[in-house]
């Protein structure tokens, strides 16, 4: 899959565009294929380090402080996990 991540504080230079494997969703989570996501102020504020929960950048790059960024995405559902229940693959969830 394709992801942003963020390895150093910044502007938008500081997003890298990566392939990651997804992995297998735990037995309460699931995997979206994110469709389409904004850009709001808490992951513009925490890329910049301007949140106090930004902190150290972790060693994946791919939250920051413990803040995962991406908050607001749609898409469909790819895998759950074992536990879930009440949705399908291919749901459309936001």
């Amino acid at each position: 899959m394709k992801t942003i991540v963020v390895q150093e504080f910044g502007g938008p230079e500081a997003l890298r565009l990566v392939d990651r494997d997804p992995g297998v969703p735990g037995p309460s989570q699931v995997l979206v294929d994110v469709h389409t996501s904004a850009i709001n102020w808490i992951d513009v504020s925490a890329r910049a380090g301007r949140l106090t929960a930004a902190g150290m950048l972790p060693p994946t790059g791919d939250t920051i402080g413990g803040l995962g960024l991406g908050w607001d995405v749609a898409g469909t559902i790819s895998a759950l996990g074992a536990a879930v229940r009440g949705l399908a693959v291919g749901d459309a969830v936001i």
